[in-house]
């Protein structure tokens, strides 16, 4: 009984998956005879339809993949699920008499829109891009302050970090220490002779005597090729100096929030070091370890002095604290200092909502005022998104070491950024339409009816709305139990498996016995 319990959960989870498994197999694949299979070859390699009717059929992917979401997650939505004609409909209906009927929107739009929005709404990553668009670079500022990304790393050694972030050294050469250890992130701590060769990259790249003795004393931790206790020094450390000197990648603060800021965080690094055993103290061991093993750094180094000197410089000129821009004006070609995208104009929805994150009980959302609170969501998704497009830009830029992007390529980027993430955007570009996205949030926002949007701009709302479900707890929630289901089905049908091999070869090995036996009494009796 256990067996085919086991066997028919597992047989239900496949034929739910049945759809996303299917082998896909090109048609020069199929076997073909010219004169046996020319009629039915003919109609094989005729397809049924090629679009929808109302929707460009470069969209035709995206309609699939919104449907698949619903269908898929339906459970979680609360929603039944339909099928893809009806589906298709529902998005290019249009009412032939707008003033006289009454229906309004098509009942599935509506509840899933409806479900979409108690979805995200009651889950806690909407607080990510609810205020999106209150966000400013002072705010920025003090949330790079506050975050603390060394917080979740314990020191490994007492060092005086004050030294550290007091000593002048020239921007771009700390940068460049820093940029060459963050490979230490990506190295296993079984990897020593990588780590090693990081390491002492960086202490050829800094000039700054207690960096370099701190690196060489997290060197000292080397236990074979075990290396997790330089890899965890050196991660702590650049986690650090990060918190420290956020200036250091084209923050612009102030000199007394700076101050405070470096203080702060040499006061929670010394907090962070007092559980840690005595040991060395850095200032009287520094001139030993700095010149001590002067000639065996110089000769390792030696090696990867070429490959130092071929890099290219990272020259980031820095901003002048006396220029003042005026507000209404910007300096196109000044270099950015946020990943902030441009705050959207407000409407007149904006101007209704309360000044909290409405909840999906409250009798804001409602099947009349739905609409409006959807084209208020899906703008502040699109300007979160905007800043996460932002910040991919700026660290891939920062890990190349090229010049930051000026003020007028980050808006030209800004601009353009709706047909960087969504592929149903391009249909409209390429017919010089307006963004799809941006039109159907303007329309919504300005206070009007849902059904004069376009099919397409339907489903532009549609994508941004799954796009943020994703990132939901719920939706996460959901595809983990479904694997666990699964493994945990697949573990009970294998012990099913296990257990029926050895209940048959039990049996034939009693049956094997009983034979054995039979056939001595026989002989026996036989002989008797």
């Amino acid at each position: 009984k256990n067996h085919v319990k086991a066997s028919k959960a597992l047989d239900d989870f496949q034929n739910e998956q049945s759809n996303e498994q299917m082998i896909q197999m090109d048609d020069d694949m199929i076997p073909f005879d010219a004169k046996k299979n020319k009629v039915y070859w003919s109609i094989l390699t005729r397809a049924e339809m090629d679009g929808f009717p109302g929707i460009p059929v470069s969209c035709t992917q995206e309609v699939l993949m919104v449907w698949d979401f619903l269908c898929t997650f339906h459970r979680t939505l609360s929603l039944h699920p339909i099928d893809l004609d009806n589906f298709a409909a529902a998005l290019i209906y249009k009412p032939r008499d707008r003033e006289n009927d009454e229906s309004g929107a098509p009942l599935y739009l509506i509840e899933t829109h409806l479900a979409l929005l108690r979805l995200l709404l009651n889950d806690v990553s909407s607080d990510s891009w609810w205020w999106s668009t209150l966000e400013t670079p002072e705010s920025e500022a003090k949330e790079e302050i506050n975050k603390g990304e060394a917080d979740n790393i314990a020191p490994t050694m007492k060092v005086d970090f004050a030294a550290i972030v007091d000593y002048e050294e020239d921007p771009s050469m700390t940068r460049k220490w820093i940029q060459a250890l963050e490979d230490v992130r990506t190295r296993r701590a079984n990897a020593g002779g990588a780590i090693k060769a990081i390491v002492k990259t960086a202490v050829s790249l800094t000039c700054n005597p207690f960096v370099k003795s701190y690196l060489r004393k997290a060197m000292r931790g080397w236990k074979g090729s075990d290396a997790a206790f330089t890899k965890q020094s050196v991660m702590w450390l650049i986690g650090r100096v990060r918190e420290a000197r956020p200036d250091l990648w084209g923050k612009q603060l102030d000199a007394s929030i700076l101050k405070d800021n470096k203080e702060k965080v040499v006061r929670e690094a010394m907090l962070s070091m007092e559980s840690l055993d005595e040991g060395e103290i850095e200032e009287n061991n520094l001139e030993e370890m700095q010149y001590g093993d002067s000639e065996a750094e110089d000769s390792d180094s030696d090696e990867e002095e070429n490959e130092v000197e071929t890099e290219e410089d990272f020259s980031q000129k820095p901003t002048d604290s006396n220029a003042k821009v005026s507000n209404r004006e910007e300096d196109l070609s000044a270099p950015v200092t946020t990943n902030i995208p441009t705050k959207p104009p407000p409407h007149i929805v904006d101007l209704l909502l309360p000044p909290y994150k409405p909840q999906f009980t409250a009798s804001l959302i409602s099947p009349f005022s739905w609409s409006y609170v959807v084209g208020a969501s899906v703008s502040r998704i699109l300007h979160r998104y905007k800043r996460l497009r932002n910040e991919v830009d700026d660290n891939l830029r920062e890990f190349r070491d090229f010049k930051p992007l000026s003020i007028g390529e980050r808006r030209r980027r800004e601009r353009i950024a709706a047909f960087r993430i969504f592929s149903e955007c391009v249909a409209e570009k390429e017919n010089g339409s307006d963004c799809p996205i941006e039109a159907a949030v303007d329309h919504l926002c300005s206070g009007k009816d849902y059904l004069t949007l376009s099919a397409l701009q339907r489903l532009c709302i549609l994508r941004v709305f799954i796009e943020a479900a994703y990132d939901t707890q719920h939706v996460y929630q959901c595809i983990q139990d479904n694997i666990n289901a699964r493994r945990t089905a697949s573990k009970q049908l294998e012990n099913e498996e296990r257990r029926a091999k050895k209940d048959a070869k039990e049996e034939a090995a009693n049956v094997e016995t009983a034979a054995r036996n039979r056939l001595a009494h026989e002989a026996r009796d036989e002989f008797l």
